[in-house]
C-alpha cells in the first residue's frame, strides 16, 4: 500500500552529548571531530554532510586528518606493517 504523502524527513538524528547536557546533530559532531584533527572547517562540513559511510569516504579529502599516526594513537595496528614484521 502506498502513502499519499511522503514521510517527514526534515527531522535530524541527534545523540545525547556525554553528560546529557544537550543534543548535538550527528553531522555537527562529525564535522567538529574532523576539524579537531586539522581538517579545514569547510571541508569537514562537506564530509559530514555527504551522507556516505566511513568506508566510502576513506579516500576523500575530508578524511585527511585521520592519518596513520592518528590510527596508531587510537591503539590500532597497521596490518601492512605487521605483515612486514612477520615476514622478515
Amino acid at each position: 500500500m502506498c502513502r499519499s504523502t511522503p514521510p517527514n524527513r526534515s527531522r535530524q538524528v541527534t545523540y545525547p552529548v556525554l553528560g546529557g547536557a544537550a543534543d548535538v546533530p550527528v553531522n555537527g559532531r562529525f564535522a567538529k571531530f574532523l576539524h579537531s584533527l586539522g581538517v579545514p572547517r569547510w571541508r569537514a562540513w562537506i564530509g559530514a554532510l555527504s551522507g556516505k559511510g566511513w568506508w566510502r569516504m576513506s579516500g576523500s579529502p575530508a578524511m585527511e586528518g585521520m592519518t596513520l599516526a592518528w590510527f596508531e594513537s587510537q591503539g590500532l595496528v597497521s596490518l601492512t606493517m605487521r605483515y612486514e614484521q612477520l615476514n622478515r
